[in-house]
């Protein structure tokens, strides 16, 4: 990640540990893997994040990092934050695509629940 990236991944834990419960328990999750995390190009694969229980890496996009991280600064509720208990909701349960809510497309329960 670079020196930004890391920045704006350090304020989203900050703020995910700052809703407590449940949001503040994936916060601790993401920070034991954050050295597992990896940003790459967008038109790389064909999802813009993913992470898998029982390993230790995960992917953010790095143009959705950007306009997460954005966007987070906009109060929406997709955001960096969202976006990391989304993607710790699936290393945490172990389900994948199951996990999403039918009315969001891109949130999980927590997720949603820990959305600035």
């Amino acid at each position: 990640m670079s020196s930004w990236e890391e920045t704006s991944f350090n304020n989203a834990i900050s703020n995910l540990h700052a809703k407590g419960g449940v949001c503040s328990e994936l916060a601790s999750l993401a920070d034991e893997l954050k050295s597992g995390l990896r940003t790459f190009p967008m038109n790389s694969y064909g999802f813009s994040a993913a992470a898998r229980q029982g390993h230790d890496w995960w992917l953010i996009a790095k143009e959705i990092f950007t306009y997460l991280s954005y966007a987070e600064t906009a109060n929406t509720q997709v955001s960096l934050q969202s976006t990391i208990a989304h993607e710790m909701d699936h290393v945490r349960t172990g389900l994948g695509a199951e996990l999403h809510l039918s009315s969001t497309g891109h949130h999980t329960y927590y997720s949603l629940q820990c959305s600035p």
